[in-house]
């Protein structure tokens, strides 16, 4: 499920680009930036892939990822993100943005791995 989210990085990257682009006349391009996030299912597979899309002629500024999981905060768990990118990949103007996350030992709790992108157009 794709869905248009307030996501606190994204929010204050996307605010900085917008404040930037305000200061250059371009209030245009900045009111038309949209920021959406996509889940992958949580649950025990050992490895995850989600490809987030700008919607139809809309293209990526920057994207990124991060792991939903159990447990304490500040502990370690054997997850990693293995991949985020625009997608497709070395694009001039890339539509979405990927990322990907494995298990590197045996993991036997849910998680999941979420996507963002900020898209403009």
């Amino acid at each position: 499920m794709t869905r248009k989210r307030s996501v606190p990085a994204l929010v204050i990257a996307t605010g900085t680009l917008a404040l930037a682009l305000s200061s250059c006349g371009a209030t245009s391009v900045a009111s038309k930036l949209v920021a959406l996030s996509k889940d992958s299912p949580r649950d025990t597979s050992p490895s995850k892939q989600v490809t987030v899309s700008c919607p139809k002629g809309r293209f990526a500024l920057g994207g990124g990822a991060h792991l939903h999981f159990p447990g304490e905060p500040g502990g370690t768990v054997p997850l990693a993100i293995t991949q985020s990118r625009p997608d497709p990949d070395e694009s001039a103007r890339p539509t979405g943005w990927v990322a990907a996350g494995n298990a590197t030992k045996l993991y036997t709790s849910s998680w999941g791995i979420e996507v963002h992108v900020v898209c403009s157009g």
